[in-house]
Parts: structure tokens; C-alpha cells; sequence
């Protein structure tokens, strides 16, 4: 507790009341001690600093940046996306820039998802992937990937997943990162699997939203630390 704000918080009756003010630091979670399950401590120190920057094999995982736009555009606004992804039709420059100034800072800001854009050899645009913290259990995180038209079949897909799952358990102390992957998404659960993300059954009628007002079955599947892929199996073209 750090103190008292006299008359800064209005009750439904409209009058004005003291509100006490209080903090905590990520310092204050990884405490020796601190009587917090290691994910929350680990999220917490790693969601109060910058943004990290990841090698991912071929690839490097970023934050995403404006001058990312153009090409956010025109990625969700791809059929595949579309149809597996339920992005807006049309996606525009609005949306673009909501999602790369608002949601995904405010994601970090509040330690509940980390986005990272995938950026090729020359630092462009080529896909994105989030990391979303389950509400009801800080060591469960869901994982989601996404690559832009131009690159499909390059690989990137699987290393990304890869490297960020490492990532998410390493930094954030996560005990299983899940995945939910609509039926018939076949490219989608090959990809995992080359990332070491084992299928674990069938969820029906468990995917909601996008283009279609049904509901969806879905493949669930997830990666344990135990199986973890080495980075080494998907190269670094900087090397």
C-alpha cells in the first residue's frame, strides 16, 4: 500500500470517495518467497520490460511496427485466412492499424498475449503469432500462427510455432501451450506436428465466430516442455 487519494474514485450516486493506491513490480513477483505459482512470476517479469526480439531458424519473431501495415492488409484479406482465421471481410487499414497500435500493445501491456510479427531475411511482413494466457489457469497459454500468401511452404510456419512455444515456456513459465485447429485444416495440424505439438482428440462444435454463424469442430492439440523441438532442425539462413 503506498497511500490515499482523497476524492478520486465516483461512486454510482455520483458523490466522490478516497481511493487507496497501491503498486507491484515485477521485481516484487520473483521475489524469493513470494508465495505466487512460478508462471505468474515468470509472466511478470517478463511482460514488465520491452518486447523481446526472437530467432526463429529462417526467420525472426518482432513486434509488429506501422510499417508492417500494407502487408497485414493484404494477408487478411487472403481466402485461407478468411476462411480459417474468420478475419474481417473486408479487412482495412482500420483494422490493421487498431490491431498494430491498440491490441497488441494493450495484450502485453496487460500480460494477457504476446503478439509477434514473423519478419523474413529483410525484415518483412511475413505472418504473425500469439501467445494468449489462459484466464483461468496462468500456466496454460494458447498458440496461434499465421503465415502471409508469399511465403507458404518456405518452413516458416513450424519454426515460428517452435521457437515461440520455447519462448512461452522458457520465459513465461507456461506448463502446456494448446492449439485449437479447425477440421479440415489439414495444412494447419502438419504444421504443428512438425513443431512437436502432439493431437490430443476432437472437440466438437467448439470454434465459434468468422464468416460462418455455425459452430465448428476442432482438433485439440498441445506441447508439453518435454517436447519441445531444437531449434537447429529448422536452419538460420543467417548462417
Amino acid at each position: 500500500m503506498m497511500g490515499v487519494l482523497p476524492k478520486s474514485a465516483r461512486l454510482r450516486d455520483g458523490s466522490l470517495t478516497d481511493q487507496w493506491v497501491a503498486a507491484l513490480l515485477p521485481a516484487d513477483l520473483t521475489a524469493a518467497g513470494a508465495e505466487l505459482p512460478a508462471a505468474v512470476r515468470r509472466s511478470a517479469a517478463t511482460f514488465g520490460v520491452d518486447r523481446p526480439i526472437l530467432p526463429a531458424g529462417p526467420v525472426t519473431l518482432r513486434p509488429p511496427a506501422e510499417r508492417d501495415l500494407a502487408a497485414i492488409v493484404v494477408t487478411y484479406n487472403d481466402p485461407e485466412v478468411v476462411r480459417w482465421l474468420g478475419a474481417p471481410l473486408p479487412y482495412t487499414d482500420a483494422h490493421a492499424g487498431s490491431y498494430v497500435c491498440e491490441q497488441v500493445p494493450g495484450g502485453w501491456t496487460h500480460g494477457t498475449e504476446a503478439t509477434f510479427v514473423i519478419a523474413d531475411s529483410n525484415d518483412a511482413y511475413a505472418g504473425a503469432v500469439d501467445i494468449r494466457i489462459t484466464p483461468t489457469d496462468p500456466a496454460i497459454g494458447e498458440i496461434a500462427v499465421m503465415t502471409a500468401p508469399r511465403v507458404r511452404g518456405r518452413g516458416y510456419a513450424a519454426a515460428t510455432l517452435s521457437a515461440a512455444a520455447r519462448w512461452g515456456v522458457e520465459a513465461l513459465g507456461l506448463d502446456r501451450i494448446q492449439c485449437r485447429v479447425e477440421v479440415g485444416n489439414d495444412a494447419a495440424r502438419r504444421v504443428a506436428e512438425k513443431a512437436g505439438v502432439r493431437m490430443e482428440g476432437t472437440i466438437r462444435a467448439a470454434l465459434t465466430g468468422g464468416q460462418s454463424s455455425s459452430r465448428r469442430d476442432c482438433w485439440i492439440c498441445a506441447l508439453l516442455p518435454g517436447d519441445l523441438v531444437s531449434p537447429r532442425q529448422f536452419g538460420d539462413v543467417r548462417r
